[in-house]
């Protein structure tokens, strides 16, 4: 199935080449239905890779989100996918948690040295991915400060907050040794959580992934719908803020 895969993407790529007068090559504009065909193609591949080489895969993958590199399927989805493979035993529910440990503490700890090493200056390159404001800065740094590990742990649990904690902790100055065992505890207990959600929805999960790997081009319209969905939704809630400031300020200068 991997062979297939390379196979396909190898096709796809020549596909949109073009070749010039003079020999050269360089890449042709691509429309919706191609991006569509190479996103299919790449979930071939990453349930090719996964199928055949889970532990790599699972690693690999949590290791680069949680180095701040998003990906189109959130890391707790992989944790429940790996959850609900039929023939599990509990040593390998103890290998797969441990998997999501190792890459979680990693990848989060690459992270923590970026950001502490770059300071303050990565919430400013970061700003429009975290969506963290100065106030809510300012009370993630505060909130570090009191509780420390308590905290850490708290953050790395809420979903959507998992990066932010990482760089937060590091902009802070949180001490590595108070950071780590708090992330590897925090990862053991996330990563539990969807294993186990996804072995509870084996019997509705078995079905949704054989319809993944035979259907892969309706699985990628679904993730772009979503995608876009969330992104509309972002954005119209940055707009209404925008608004209400707008209209704060402009009030203010009425009663000025």
């Amino acid at each position: 199935m991997v062979s297939r895969c390379l196979d396909d993407s190898v096709a796809l790529h020549h596909e949109f080449m073009h070749e010039g007068d003079d020999g050269t090559h360089s890449f042709v504009c691509m429309d919706g239905g191609i991006a569509l065909h190479l996103l299919a193609a790449f979930s071939h591949w990453i349930l090719a890779l996964f199928t055949a080489h889970e532990f790599p895969t699972l690693f690999g993958l949590l290791l680069v989100e949680e180095m701040g590199v998003p990906l189109p399927v959130p890391g707790d989805l992989l944790i429940a996918y790996a959850g609900g493979r039929a023939g599990r035993s509990p040593l390998g529910a103890v290998a797969v948690i441990g998997t999501v440990a190792l890459a979680t503490a990693l990848g989060s700890s690459v992270l923590y040295l970026i950001s502490r090493r770059t300071g303050p200056a990565i919430l400013t390159r970061m700003h429009r991915f975290l969506h963290l404001r100065p106030e809510r800065v300012a009370r993630m740094h505060t909130w570090f400060h009191q509780r420390g590990a308590v905290a850490i742990v708290l953050g790395r649990l809420i979903p959507g907050l998992r990066t932010p904690t990482s760089i937060m902790a590091g902009v802070s100055g949180v001490p590595y040794r108070v950071f780590a065992p708090s992330t590897v505890v925090a990862a053991v207990i996330w990563s539990a959580f969807y294993y186990f959600v996804g072995t509870a929805l084996h019997r509705v999960w078995t079905p949704a992934a054989n319809w993944a790997q035979e259907e892969p081009e309706q699985v990628a319209a679904v993730v772009i719908i979503g995608v876009t969905l969330v992104l509309a939704w972002r954005w119209l809630r940055g707009h209404d803020r925008s608004t209400q400031v707008a209209d704060a300020r402009s009030a203010d200068s009425t009663a000025s």
